[in-house]
């Protein structure tokens, strides 16, 4: 009755377009309330949605192989016939002074390496990622539904 009174006082097409801003508002407010869920609950199991990380990986890696080398040519040379190790012990060079710090730099790197391996051994990660994914798919249908319906 209600419902009635509202359309003869508005007239049909005004209270569609009443009826469309309010479902516009709820699309808008559901959707960035969506976005804000799968950002939490991706960014509580590790990801973190950014540029920079996306690209510091191979960046990384580039680096650590130029170290390798650098640690593999230093085992390699054998000055005065003295082997690797009792150069790196006696630190009689310059060099095996520095050598150091490359072994500590692939040190950290596969440090972090198999800590991000463990993790994705862990048995609610994957709870995480399927949660993640799910909420994905439920943004995207609703994405979807509201664009066909404008």
């Amino acid at each position: 009755m209600a419902n009635r009174r509202l359309r003869e006082h508005c007239g049909a097409p005004k209270l569609k377009n009443v009826w469309l801003k309010e479902i516009s508002l709820l699309y808008q407010r559901t959707r960035k309330s969506l976005q804000a869920v799968i950002i939490l609950q991706l960014e509580a199991i590790g990801f973190r949605i950014s540029q920079e990380k996306c690209l510091d990986p191979t960046k990384k890696l580039n680096e650590v192989k130029i170290t390798m080398a650098l640690l593999e040519w230093y085992k390699k040379s054998n000055h005065n016939n003295v082997g690797y190790y009792d150069s790196y012990k006696n630190r009689g060079r310059r060099i095996d002074r520095e050598v150091s710090m490359p072994k500590r730099v692939l040190t950290n790197y596969w440090k972090k390496k198999n800590v991000e391996a463990i993790l994705s051994e862990d048995s609610c990660f994957w709870g995480n990622v399927e949660e993640a994914t799910t909420s994905c798919r439920l943004l995207k249908d609703l994405l979807k539904n509201c664009q066909e319906t404008f």
